[in-house]
């Protein structure tokens, strides 16, 4: 029975994640209580699942009316049976007794726990915020109170209680639940700040590395290198910032080949490749032919995992799991026994970090070896040979750009003409006087 009321809770919540509705989002406690279900359900969790798309979509054919009823008394059901951690259960206290008393009876020794963790600063809700604050330097009456002081202060805290204090916690009506997500996040917090006071490189050392990047960066930089002149290896058009044509943005529309300028940021580093779109995705091609692309999903999908809303991270963690980590997995990537190993024990406790290591070490293989043959393929080889050929199209136009009427300008009108051989022809188009307030008529031929 107790198995039962298990599996109704868990297709009751998946459920409730596959409606995008504001109102039915997961709540902080829900999520976690839906990860602890799919753990234990793990080896029957796709039967589970499916049971949940199932009744979803029995749902979705019913006439709006009948829905909403259905949810208010399915949703009304388990806030009775499955209230807000620090509300009072309904289903364990008898309202007779508590009418009659006013409120429930506490022990004075969960008054003494909680005035005790009150005055320390931290939340004593969970065993992780209090780790990270006896980690932290606190004072007491001018003097520093060590870990082993905080530790012994909420053991005694806990024992004079007569039981653990998130026992006595839980039955108090109206306390808010620090979440783990909040200890984890303060736990970071307090790690940063503690290395602010710290310098990991000498300040001569940062600016040497600053000026060499500099250096061999600026090429990359149409402000630094002006584009189309003498020093500018890559010939680019004009600067779209201080020219008025957009050329330089619209070359790989235009033409259909990726710019020289793009393809040589890619040898830069492994970084860049992976930052730009178009350079993932064609990384994606080259590693799908060597049969290696499982990799470079799974690093993509961590970083979404890092990113996403607190109430998916239980889903993704689930689906990462069961594409790429399960022994079972439909591409499983290539990790080892370490790294495996950290990572299970990560997933006792998922968090949008459990697959850190493995996403780690994955980058790694990727930058040390497949980057590498990636630069030296022929796919890689082609695009550049490409961009370096002369585009068969003439792009003859007159883009007019008005400006507001300044002293010294005889017109609000700016125009240009483009010029561009088009196989052997060449088309010239003639601009219009200077004291002409309208663009002249833009033309474009294309010649095979």
């Amino acid at each position: 029975m107790i198995r039962d009321n298990f599996a109704r809770r868990t297709v009751y919540l998946c459920k409730r994640t596959m409606q995008n509705k504001a109102h039915l989002e997961l709540e902080d406690f829900e999520a976690e209580n839906l990860a602890k279900l799919q753990k234990m359900f793990s080896r029957k969790w796709e039967f589970v699942f499916m049971q949940a798309e199932a009744q979803y979509k029995v749902d979705k054919k019913r006439d709006r009316l009948e829905r909403q009823i259905l949810d208010s008394q399915e949703r009304a059901f388990w806030d009775v049976h499955r209230p807000v951690p620090g509300c009072v259960n309904t289903t364990e206290v008898d309202f007779r007794k508590l009418s009659r008393s006013g409120r429930p009876k506490y022990s004075s020794g969960g008054h003494a726990a909680l005035n005790a963790a009150a005055s320390s600063g931290c939340s004593p809700y969970s065993t992780s915020a209090a780790a990270a604050h006896a980690s932290m330097p606190s004072t007491s009456n001018g003097a520093p109170a060590t870990t082993q002081q905080t530790a012994q202060s909420s053991s005694g805290s806990s024992s004079g209680s007569g039981g653990s204090f998130r026992s006595n916690y839980y039955a108090r009506p109206g306390l808010r639940r620090c979440t783990q997500v909040q200890d984890t996040l303060k736990l970071e917090i307090n790690q940063l700040n503690s290395r602010l006071s710290k310098n990991v490189l000498r300040t001569s050392k940062v600016v040497e590395n600053y000026l060499a990047y500099y250096e061999h960066r600026k090429v990359f930089d149409p402000f630094l290198t002006p584009l189309g002149s003498v020093s500018d290896p890559f010939q680019s058009q004009p600067n779209p910032w201080i020219s008025d044509t957009v050329d330089f943005w619209q070359h790989d529309k235009i033409t259909g080949d990726i710019s020289t300028r793009r393809l040589k940021l890619w040898e830069e580093c492994f970084e860049e490749l992976l930052a730009d779109i178009l350079g993932r995705e064609t990384l994606q091609k080259f590693l799908d032919k060597e049969y290696s692309g499982e990799n470079l999903r799974f690093w993509w999908e961590v970083q979404k995992l890092r990113k996403c809303s607190c109430r998916m991270v239980p889903v993704l963690v689930t689906e990462i799991y069961n594409e790429f980590i399960d022994s079972n997995a439909t591409s499983p990537v290539n990790v080892d026994c370490k790294v495996m190993e950290i990572t299970e024990e990560n997933l006792k406790n998922p968090n949008r970090w459990s697959f850190d290591e493995a996403a780690d070490h994955i980058f790694c293989l990727m930058k040390n070896d497949s980057y590498q043959r990636f630069l030296r393929s022929d796919i890689y080889k082609d695009l550049l040979i490409q961009s370096k050929k002369k585009v068969p199209v003439k792009l003859s136009r007159d883009i007019g750009i008005r400006f507001p009427t300044l002293p010294g300008f005889s017109s609000n009108a700016v125009r240009r003409d483009a010029n561009l051989t088009v196989g052997g022809a060449q088309t010239v188009v003639a601009t219009s006087g200077s004291s002409s307030c309208s663009p002249t008529t833009a033309t474009t031929t294309l010649d095979d």
